[in-house]
């Protein structure tokens, strides 16, 4: 190839990979606000808070069922907005920046959802740096492909949560593991310690990350054993450093580090409400999560990456495979499964994925130059085609009105200050006049507090009820008894009890008998007309698995069959007691569908 030939091509390859990290980032950027002024996502708000909480001066989150390094990052962003809004009067002190968020968290929400979405996208350079370390630009070109159009990336990076960071974390790790592997510079290894570190302070499962160092460290036999152990010691003590730097209470504060891990490991190995444990973890992230997550080609294109990996003992791509598969052995081995604990490993599952495509490609140059770059495209195009469309369809659902929010309007609409409400979760967020206990530090409890008093005095609020068993049962008489104004059902709730009708006949038959104590019914469908699954007051319960992805955002299993995201929530406005009400008796009630 002749000089300008071969710029020619290098302004392609650039255009290629510019072109792919604005399409990846107009992906995880799009849709960003979706849901607010409410936070729908269950786990934001628990980041959110502990980030906020430090504000107050006490720098403890009180919470550790996740690491604090993305908390302190987030607090960072949030302490440099509000002294860009009091320098230009948006905010006249702390108490009023706090207040604002609570009466709407939008602009907060939103701030650190931008910031997840940003280290979602800065994934896809480093996994085209990892990709062109190993494979060369070829391979770096089709991981970014694969990583930009992946669905369970795409979707994560627009949530305030630590998924899509500790991939970054784990991705540079790797990265920088290759390089000591290829240069021998002390100052990769550092770098690889330092960001084991950095993933294990945004999940405590990433810190598995670091075992990726351990073939590059014993492959150097220019130097003795001692040398390759000092090695993999400093780069141990580097990443406990960072670790240790990063959430720092967890020490300081260690009896409550020790009771929230406990709980999530007993969580994790317990199982969650609505996974029916009838396949192995490992079954589900093999055949249905990566499926889903990367498409099945890139799926099968990673597993023989691995593999090839793993036949190349003295290979600089053997460490970052020893931790994939490593981490997926331990994901697989928990009763919980969720798609999103896939994020430290999916990005190099994609690196992976590209170095099997690029061996094809080379293995097949007997076709000739243009048979083998038809053979290329059709590879890759293989490998995303499973995820693009379900990925554009995803943000175009986020740029919808959920379905909660619809629900927050009617309780505007139809409810009066006072009035009883009886939930389930998963629906709409109606303020309430009750004082619930605030969880953090006594300054951040107060402020909580002081908060809540001004809103109730200021807004309309509600005796808002919960279904807790022993508390509030799933009972139409106590309904009644309680003087409940209106019930909320939420999908993504009754469907789990739907599913496993022999193990909750009580709840089953709440479902049924709920309509002949209601006189109104309003339906507010996420569905496409026709689509509507059948309701929890029908008389034949149809049994549907049910994704526990759908509790995050829009899943792959029904989501073409959705014209909005959200729940499906039925409201039940109750007849008062000593009033004689007609009851519904199968009246479809009114109907409120998002529009197109």
């Amino acid at each position: 190839m002749t000089k300008d030939g071969g710029a020619q091509a290098g302004r392609w390859w650039k255009l290629a990979l510019v072109g792919l990290l604005l399409v990846g980032a107009a992906l995880r950027f799009l849709g960003i606000d979706f849901g607010l002024p409410l936070q729908v996502h269950p786990d934001e708000g628990k980041v959110l808070s502990a980030a906020l909480g430090f504000g107050s001066g006490d720098f403890n989150p009180h919470f550790f069922r996740y690491p604090t390094l993305l908390m302190y990052m987030l607090f960072a962003v949030f302490g440099a907005y509000y002294a860009l809004g009091r320098a230009l009067g948006w905010f006249a002190d702390s108490f009023d920046f706090a207040y604002r968020y609570a009466k709407d968290p939008s602009t907060v929400i939103v701030l650190a959802r931008c910031c997840v979405a940003a280290m979602g996208t800065a994934t896809l350079g480093v996994v085209y740096l990892l990709g062109k370390r190993l494979g060369g630009r070829v391979a770096g070109i089709i991981a970014i492909a694969l990583l930009a159009l992946s669905f369970h990336h795409v979707a994560d990076s627009h949530y305030c949560t630590t998924d899509v960071p500790s991939g970054l974390w784990c991705t540079l790790c790797m990265l920088f593991v290759v390089r000591w592997h290829q240069g021998r510079l002390r100052r990769d290894l550092a770098l690889a310690g330092i960001c084991a570190g950095l993933a294990a302070s945004t999940r405590y499962n990433a810190a598995l990350v670091g075992i990726a160092a351990i073939p590059a460290a014993l492959s150097y036999t220019q130097v003795g054993l001692a040398r390759r152990l000092a090695a993999l010691v400093a780069c141990g003590a580097l990443c406990i450093l960072a670790f240790a730097a990063t959430s720092p209470y967890v020490l300081l504060d260690y009896p409550a580090f020790i009771a929230d891990f406990s709980y999530s490991m007993l969580h994790a190995h317990g199982g969650h409400f609505g996974i029916s444990g009838e396949i192995s973890g490992w079954q589900a992230y093999a055949l249905q999560s990566l499926p889903q997550g990367i498409g099945p080609a890139a799926t099968a294109f990673a597993a023989l990456g691995l593999l090839a990996a793993l036949l190349r003992p003295r290979g600089p791509a053997l460490g970052p495979a020893l931790f994939c598969i490593g981490y997926f052995a331990l994901m697989g081995s928990w009763r919980m499964t969720f798609d999103r604990f896939l994020m430290p490993i999916l990005p190099g599952l994609c690196v992976f994925a590209a170095l099997a495509i690029k061996g094809m490609y080379d293995r097949a140059p007997a076709l000739g130059r243009t048979s083998a770059r038809i053979l290329l495209i059709g590879l890759v195009i293989a490998g995303s085609i499973g995820t693009l469309a379900a990925t554009i369809y995803h943000d175009m659902l986020l740029v919808k009105t959920d379905t909660r929010v619809f629900a927050q309007n009617w309780v505007a609409a139809n409810l009066h200050d006072g009035d009883a409400i009886l939930m389930e979760e998963y629906g709409p967020q109606p303020r309430s006049n009750q004082m619930p206990p605030s969880r953090g530090g006594e300054a951040v409890v107060a402020l909580k507090d002081r908060i809540k008093l001004r809103i109730i005095a200021e807004e309309p609020t509600y005796r808002v009820e919960r279904f807790v068993e022993g508390l509030f049962p799933y009972d139409v008489e106590q309904v009644r008894e309680q003087g409940i104004d209106a019930v909320f059902l939420s999908s993504y709730v009754y469907e789990r009890y739907l599913a496993q009708p022999d193990e909750f006949p009580e709840i089953v038959r709440f479902y049924r008998e709920l309509p002949s104590i209601s006189v109104s019914r309003t339906i507010i469908s996420p569905y496409k007309p026709g689509r509507m699954p059948p309701l929890p007051d029908q008389q034949q319960v149809v049994r549907r698995p049910f994704p526990m992805r759908t509790l995050y955002g829009p899943c792959r299993e029904d989501m073409f069959e959705r014209m909005a995201p959200g729940p499906l929530i039925l409201i039940y406005q109750i007849c008062p007691k000593g009033m004689r009400c007609r009851p519904l008796s199968g009246s479809p009630g009114a109907l409120i569908a998002p529009a197109r």
